[in-house]
């Protein structure tokens, strides 16, 4: 998900695009989507990169994850953006209130979007997204279950699963 993203912000125009994961792989990845930065949070502070990226914290967070509520809220601006793609119902992210009206920061969470189906179907006939790419394996139905440990060592992108 956090790929597709990559490529929909750089296709529409954003300067700076973050990208943040822990799999180097999925790294190089984002770089291929159009990632003006990465960073691996194993490797260095992911607070103070994108301090040191942006001077101010990001316009706009996107939580592909899940469950990093917490961690956005540390990452975005005096009066930025967060989004919230990926689901995880057993997350609890501790967030104070007064921090998120104090820094007049918006959340925003997104499922499916219904009346914007016709948007991203123009999106995908324009050939802005290079969605080719992000295609790292094709494999058999028999090998399913390498195809789903190479996802969660973090050495796969997306995976094209054929029938035996």
């Amino acid at each position: 998900m956090g790929q597709l993203f990559t490529q929909v912000l750089k296709a529409a125009g954003a300067a700076k695009i973050i990208c943040v994961d822990f799999s180097d792989y999925r790294l190089d990845y984002s770089k291929k989507s159009g990632a003006t930065y990465i960073v691996n949070p194993k490797n260095e502070d992911l607070v103070r990169a994108v301090k040191e990226i942006t001077k101010v914290g990001a316009d706009v967070v996107v939580d592909c994850v899940g469950t990093l509520l917490d961690q956005c809220m540390s990452l975005v601006r005096h009066g930025g953006q967060i989004l919230l793609v990926g689901m995880n119902e057993h997350a609890n992210p501790q967030i104070k209130q007064y921090d998120l009206v104090r820094n007049e920061i918006t959340i925003k969470g997104t499922y499916i979007q219904s009346y914007d189906f016709p948007k991203v179907v123009k999106i995908l006939e324009s050939s802005l997204l290079n969605l080719e790419s992000l295609i790292t394996h094709k494999i058999s139905l028999s090998k399913i279950n390498d195809g789903i440990d190479a996802m969660r060592k973090g050495e796969a992108v997306k995976i094209i699963i054929y029938p035996n």
